[in-house]
C-alpha cells in the first residue's frame, strides 16, 4: 500500500500498531540548507525542504512525532534505518532512546 500523506498523520490513520516489519527513513536535517550548498553556481536546486528550518525545540517536536510513530508501527524486534547527518546524530540518538529504539 502507498499513501501520500504526512509521515506522522498518515501513520495514524492508515497504519496499525506493530505491523511494519522494515522502517528507512531518510527526515529533514534541519541545517537550513535549502538545497544549496552542493551546487558548483550555489544556485537553488529546489525551493526548499519542508522542515529544514525549524527552530530547535519546533525540530525536536516533529522528530518526536515521526519517531513515536515509527516506534509504534513497527513489529517487535524489527528495525528502522534513519538518513542523518553527523551534526544531527546524537540528538537524533537521544530522542529515537527515549521513544523506546535500542541503538
Amino acid at each position: 500500500m502507498l499513501y501520500h500523506a504526512c509521515c506522522i498523520a498518515g501513520s495514524k490513520e492508515h497504519i496499525p500498531d506493530g505491523s511494519a516489519d522494515l522502517i528507512i527513513a531518510d527526515p529533514p536535517y534541519n541545517l537550513k540548507f535549502g538545497g544549496t550548498t552542493q551546487t558548483k553556481t550555489k544556485q537553488p536546486r529546489f525551493d526548499i525542504i519542508a522542515n529544514d528550518h525549524l527552530r530547535p525545540k519546533e525540530y525536536q517536536t516533529f522528530s518526536m512525532q515521526w519517531i513515536y510513530q515509527a516506534y509504534r508501527i513497527l513489529k517487535p524486534g524489527r528495525h528502522i534505518y534513519v538518513c542523518i547527518d553527523w551534526r544531527m546524530y546524537p540528538d537524533m540518538a537521544l530522542w529515537m532512546r527515549q521513544a523506546g529504539f535500542i541503538i
